[in-house]
């Protein structure tokens, strides 16, 4: 059904072609095609039954990955919608078969190895790069970014000695954490520095025509209208699903972003530094807009939970005499305050890492609770990850203020239409990563006691 041909031929066109309703005209490259919009459908059908099968099958659909392949490159730029959006769903469920058939006794099974998940990998990678780069429809250019994001997954994920998220855990899992959770220190590694620049160059493409797109949509808004004049419904509805669309696509980007560190961690923040840094902290500087400044919380997020090399945190040692406060490598701890403080155009007074969370933690109004909970976590993460680094960094006083931002936005709680408890327990959460530390560093000497004279009590 895949393999069976949508044009027909303009000899094959009867005088009467218009009145036969399986026969359409569609735009495609160089002109006008007549298809048959039956083989389309019936198409699209077996292409999203083909994507059902491997997502089913898993490692047993390996058998198969090579034939699909074949077809795949030429399904991934058809002229129909239908078909490309299945195409890119197909594309990561068969890495997964064959990365997960590397690990299988299974007799299908037998000949996976890695050099051809490698290869496989390799000319996925570039596939979907390239059709998403192409891609018209913000819909389909999402979907490649998720078949991306799985992808990388997919291929990094340890799946010999991954176990599955159980109790708690599961319940909040993603079904893909759910079925193993991706992480530096157990990740694979398996890309190469030129497929994660290549990935990366394509975020930063889509990030500045999304942005563009916003620009332009709000200049043709405002041309030749009168301020006192109403807005039509439609042009309403229309520019409000344009915002949330750019809203979806950011988010899309970012957990694309927070992929690669995860598979790759301290690898690919020399990338972040070169490529990303930069324009995060202007998106998320407090005059730019929410969303805006969202997306950059959720990508420094990423960076300080998976991306800084440095582990300063005071932890239990597993030799036999265990020093549970080690003292942090200071080259270390220096790399991450400058991390933490460098900031645009290198003025010290300007927006940094630090100031963007404090911000953007006690920012008030209707719709900044996802705002406030992406930073409230973000805090916790630097907290409990590199609290030397991160309170240093702060300055004098650091401590104080994060407790007393966080305590400020428990207080504040969810405004109508937010979703209840969502930000008030991620700030709750990080205010006991952050006196958890404290506590630590005090005891051993690492931090002065904190005096909380001020601070906003938390009952």
């Amino acid at each position: 059904v895949v393999d069976q041909k949508t044009q027909v031929p303009p000899d094959e066109l009867d005088n009467d072609w218009e009145d036969d309703a399986d026969v359409q005209m569609v735009e495609a490259e160089g002109g006008w095609m007549a298809v048959r919009t039956s083989a389309v459908e019936d198409q699209a059908s077996a292409i999203q039954l083909i994507f059902m099968l491997a997502q089913s099958m898993s490692e047993l659909f390996y058998p198969f990955v090579k034939e699909t392949v074949s077809r795949l490159g030429e399904l991934l730029v058809s002229p129909f919608e239908d078909v490309r959006g299945y195409s890119m769903a197909v594309v990561p469920e068969i890495i997964r078969a064959v990365a997960k058939a590397g690990f299988s006794q299974e007799p299908c099974c037998a000949n996976a190895n890695k050099a051809e998940l490698l290869e496989i990998t390799g000319t996925a990678i570039q596939w979907l790069c390239d059709v998403v780069r192409e891609e018209e429809e913000l819909e389909l250019i999402m979907t490649g970014l998720q078949g991306l994001s799985r992808l990388i997954r997919s291929v990094n994920v340890d799946w010999q000695n991954s176990a599955p998220a159980t109790g708690e855990a599961a319940k909040v899992a993603t079904p893909d954490e759910a079925e193993s959770k991706l992480e530096p220190n157990t990740s694979r590694r398996l890309l190469t520095l030129a497929q994660m620049e290549l990935v990366t160059d394509l975020c930063r493409q889509l990030l500045r025509e999304s942005l563009q797109r916003r620009a332009v949509a709000r200049a043709e808004s405002q041309v030749g209208v009168d301020p006192g004049a109403p807005v039509s419904e439609e042009d309403a509805l229309e520019d409000a699903q344009l915002a949330e669309l750019s809203k979806e696509l950011h988010f899309n980007i970012a957990e694309l972003v927070g992929e690669l560190f995860k598979a790759h961690g301290p690898d690919y923040f020399p990338i972040y530094r070169a490529h990303w840094h930069e324009s995060v902290l202007t998106m998320g500087h407090v005059l730019s807009l929410k969303e805006d400044r969202l997306f950059a919380a959720l990508i420094l997020a990423e960076a300080l939970e998976f991306g800084v090399a440095c582990d300063d945190a005071p932890r239990t040692n597993p030799n036999p005499n265990p020093n549970p406060n080690p003292p942090p490598d200071e080259a270390g701890k220096a790399a991450v305050a400058d991390f933490l403080l460098s900031s645009i155009g290198g003025d010290q007074q300007g927006v940094n890492v630090v100031s963007l969370l404090l911000s953007g933690v006690t920012e008030r109004g209707q719709g900044t609770a996802k705002l406030r909970q992406a930073c409230a976590y973000t805090i916790g993460v630097a907290a409990g990850r590199l609290p030397h680094a991160f309170l240093s960094a702060a300055g004098a006083g650091a401590a104080r203020e994060c407790l007393s931002s966080l305590s400020s936005c428990i207080h504040a709680g969810e405004g109508p239409g937010e979703p209840r408890g969502t930000c008030t327990d991620t700030a709750a959460s990080s205010v006991g990563l952050l006196l958890e530390q404290l506590q630590r560093l005090t005891a051993s000497g690492g931090a002065d006691s904190v005096d909380l004279e001020g601070v906003p009590p938390l009952n």
